[in-house]
């Protein structure tokens, strides 16, 4: 199959922090600190356009419409609501309150400053303390509220699937997409859950999910829910997003290289692999994103990815090994997204550590490589990358992909001992592969 690349977005801004912001890399249908791009203008919750500071909130703006509460397997109640901007200009900064019989029984939980436009739903939820045994008298109040200046845009939320696992975790998952003609940041991005009645059962914050999306632009969206109340039944779902008009943002050139070596593992997990080259001026740290289709064409899954090397140098390339969790349906096409948000420009690179290993174990399902990284570096280190790898000999894809973050203190000339385990693509004969390794120091 073949494999087209394009020019990827990519924002180094260091100004508010969001989720999740992501760009698009689409394979053809045949086939870290976080950042926000820039405003379409430079105001803020303190003014409109004008640079006029905004009147103050009443206080009312905001109406709890919804809450429930339920106790997890571990006997902390839990507290979900929804919210609604009933007034007529977006508002933000909002802390919400929980009391019980009049008296305070949690911290304010802060929604951020970010704004809720008029008409706009917004879920919050709380994790009630331990000593709470009942919620008989529970309030919601609001404590703070600010207007806002902001410019929404409404993006349009696709067909979304949920399936229910053997251990009750429900996994919500599908498309949103930018019908506007500018650019949107996305400020938030999470779910209502609901019974045939319409009454609400859980919420859920966003996974896997996009933060920054271009004119006409797709990115997937996936929640997963824990510990929701078996009764009553999950019948439908609602997706609310908070979006507002961004200024376009720098492109960075990134190719996604042939060959790309896709298979299912034994468990029912599906991989793409391969690898991604950084054709920029910059040092780059990246977090790739990855969204799965049906054989007929529909989402069935959604994936976030690290990248091992995470001051990849220019004109390097680097591995990758996008999986998404099974067993699921048959996969028909996937597509790449780098995650915007969780990626950024690295002012040094990470130092390259001297490897001496030995392959102690080589079997179909499982190799083990095992040895010893020392700290040349000129100064002492806290983290060290660890990426291993398997390539086809013959074809040179790579078909299998491991790492390991050790955290500590590595002073210059310290030793780590290596012994990790990598189970490569099954259809491959272990004589067949040869083995690499990369090790990384900060």
């Amino acid at each position: 199959m073949q494999k087209r690349s394009r020019s990827l977005v990519l924002f180094l801004m260091m100004i508010l922090i969001i989720p999740s912001i992501t760009c698009t890399i689409l394979k053809p249908k045949s086939d870290a600190p976080e950042r926000q791009p820039g405003k379409e203008s430079s105001d803020d919750v303190k003014g409109d356009d004008s640079g006029e500071a905004l009147p103050e909130a009443t206080g009312d703006e905001i109406e709890v419409t919804q809450t429930t509460t339920y106790q997890d397997e571990f006997g902390y109640w839990n507290l979900h609501g929804l919210i609604t901007n009933v007034a007529e200009y977006p508002v933000g900064g909002i802390g919400l309150e929980v009391q019980l019989s009049g008296a305070a029984v949690v911290e304010p939980a802060f929604l951020g400053a970010y704004g809720i436009a008029p008409g706009e739903i917004q879920p919050f939820s709380f994790r009630l303390p331990i000593s709470v045994t009942d919620v008989e008298g529970l309030q919601v109040n609001v404590v703070q509220i600010k207007r806002v200046s902001l410019k929404p845009v409404q993006l349009e939320i696709g067909q979304f699937k949920h399936k229910i696992a053997e251990n009750g975790i429900v996994t919500l998952v599908g498309e949103v997409q930018n019908n506007s003609n500018s650019p949107a940041l996305i400020y938030s991005t999470k779910a209502g859950i609901f019974s045939a009645d319409g009454e609400l059962i859980t919420t859920a914050s966003c996974q896997v999910c996009p933060g920054y999306m271009t004119p006409g632009e797709k990115a997937p969206a996936q929640f997963l829910v824990y510990g929701h109340p078996a009764s009553p039944t999950i019948d439908h779902y609602e997706i609310y997003t908070t979006a507002e008009k961004a200024a376009t943002v720098e492109e960075l050139d990134l190719v996604f290289l042939d060959p790309i070596h896709t298979y299912t593992d034994p468990v029912g997990n599906f991989h793409v692999l391969g690898y991604l080259e950084n054709n920029s001026e910059k040092i780059l740290a990246l977090q790739l994103m990855g969204t799965f289709y049906s054989q007929n064409g529909e989402i069935i899954g959604a994936s976030s990815y690290n990248m091992p090397v995470n001051s990849l140098l220019p004109g390097n390339s680097a591995p990758y090994d996008l999986m998404v969790t099974g067993p699921i349906e048959s996969v028909g096409d996937w597509s790449i997204q780098v995650n915007l948000a969780r990626s950024s420009e690295r002012i040094d690179p990470a130092f390259q550590l001297p490897t001496t290993t030995t392959v102690t174990s080589k079997e179909q399902y499982s190799w083990t490589v095992s040895g010893t990284t020392t700290n040349d570096s000129e100064q002492s280190l806290s983290l060290i990358t660890i990426v291993i790898g398997l390539r086809d000999e013959g074809t040179g894809k790579l078909v299998g992909l491991t790492q390991h973050i050790e955290a500590g203190e590595f002073p210059v000339g310290a030793s780590l001992d290596i012994n990790l385990t990598i189970t490569p693509d099954p259809a491959f004969a272990p004589g067949a592969l040869e083995e690499f390794i990369l090790v990384l120091g900060e």
